[in-house]
């Protein structure tokens, strides 16, 4: 693994989408599982999607819906093995500070992200798994946290 910025490259050539699509397996079949990564972002397409919306894009109701995503909840447990996504939030930490677009683009150019994931998509996914990212984002720029190790 090559490094820059103090942090390896991607550990493995599994992409952040593919860790979350591989976190929903015991969620139901593809189509259930297809709901629950549209409507968390998890795919990295924003913004997140409205139960109504999925409804209708899969016709069925908004309750069916929130029926599925409810089975994310068992998925989303602190101690869930996502080394993806842990050297994503290393890799936004290591980056800082600069610009959301600038580091968005540098995760999708190292392979991190299938496409340009949006920021604030992986810091609500970082928190849905009980992750705490040691950056902020401040008005488009990502900041390290007071209590980040300075590199």
């Amino acid at each position: 693994m090559r490094k820059t910025d103090g942090v390896p490259e991607g550990p493995t050539s599994i992409t952040l989408e593919d860790e979350l699509w591989a976190v929903t397996s015991g969620t139901g079949d593809e189509r259930d599982r297809q709901i629950i990564m549209l409507r968390f972002g998890w795919n990295g397409k924003p913004p997140p999607r409205t139960l109504e919306a999925i409804g209708k894009l899969y016709g069925m109701t908004r309750q069916r819906v929130h029926q599925i995503c409810a089975r994310a909840n068992a998925v989303q447990k602190a101690e869930a093995p996502l080394p993806v996504l842990d050297h994503v939030l290393a890799r936004v930490e290591a980056l800082a500070p600069l610009r959301v677009r600038d580091v968005e683009n540098k995760l999708h150019a190292s392979g991190l992200t299938r496409r340009i994931f949006p920021l604030t998509t992986i810091v609500d996914i970082a928190r849905r798994f009980s992750r705490k990212p040691r950056f902020s984002i401040v008005r488009g720029k990502v900041r390290r946290t007071t209590d980040s190790p300075v590199a």
